[in-house]
């Protein structure tokens, strides 16, 4: 997510130090990236101005043609969805699917963008809803199940580009998982867990008020405005699930050095 700070370039800097890393802490948050990759079944609809050419299910496969011309819509892909048991729905006119194919390669405006620029484009333009193709449930551009627009919304208004970021991840009364990030002008400098708090924060949240007191006690640590996120397993866990749903209503406890 820190990646889109600044579109299409590099953000982590060639000297960035991994220091007082907590192995489980680490490996816990690495294998949690995998809950935002479930196995989701698609329901494809391929038509050609409403005639279906061709209806797939990933786990099913073929599906039966409606015999009526269909029209195109997010009620339909809904419907679609809860009949095949279907986590995504697209329906795809095979000349929209053509003009996008074309646009996609087009070397008019794909040469003026670098890797990362070009990607986002890209995934913008297959995720617009248009007449010509219907993706349910509706969602933004996405990069590696990222929403991209919301991340770097999320990023520009609520992280400080000089400041410290920390994720907490609690179970019982103890941190599940943990990060830290120190970031430089919007670069990442730095990345640690917990391990690298003071001692008495290091167990897990003590106060009546965790974030707060973290938030406090770490910009007085890293002397920089220091960004707390705490969640419980559970919720940490469902929010991977459904990646793309966010946590950008969240209230994030701040504190200046």
């Amino acid at each position: 997510m820190f990646s889109w700070f600044n579109r299409g370039l590099v953000v982590i800097r060639p000297d960035v130090r991994f220091e007082n890393l907590n192995p489980v802490h680490a490996r816990r948050l690495i294998d949690a990236a995998n809950l935002a990759r479930p196995h989701r079944t698609t329901l494809w609809v391929l038509h050609d101005s409403g005639r279906a050419l061709r209806m797939w299910h990933d786990e099913r496969g073929a599906i039966p043609l409606p015999k009526t011309t269909i029209e195109p819509s997010l009620e339909l892909a809904a419907r679609w969805s809860a009949e095949y048991e279907a986590a995504d729905v697209r329906i795809v006119d095979l000349t929209a699917r053509e003009r996008f194919l074309r646009w996609a390669q087009d070397p008019s405006w794909v040469l003026e963008h670098d890797g990362m620029g070009y990607a986002f484009e890209v995934y913008e333009g297959f995720w617009r809803q248009d007449e010509g193709l219907i993706v349910y449930p509706r969602r933004e551009a996405m990069d590696r199940f990222v929403p991209v627009p919301r991340a770097r919304e999320f990023l520009s208004r609520r992280i400080d580009r000089g400041g410290a970021f920390l994720l907490g991840i609690t179970e019982g009364k103890g941190w599940w998982a943990s990060l830290i990030i120190l970031l430089e002008n919007g670069e990442v400098a730095r990345v640690s867990t917990f391990d690298d708090l003071p001692e008495g924060l290091r167990k897990g949240p003590t106060a009546e008020d965790p974030g707060k007191t973290l938030a406090r006690e770490a910009a007085r640590h890293y002397r920089r405005k220091a960004t707390v996120l705490l969640l419980p397993r559970e919720d940490f866990e469902e929010a991977a699930r459904r990646s793309w749903s966010g946590l950008g209503g969240r209230e994030l406890p701040t504190a200046d050095p």
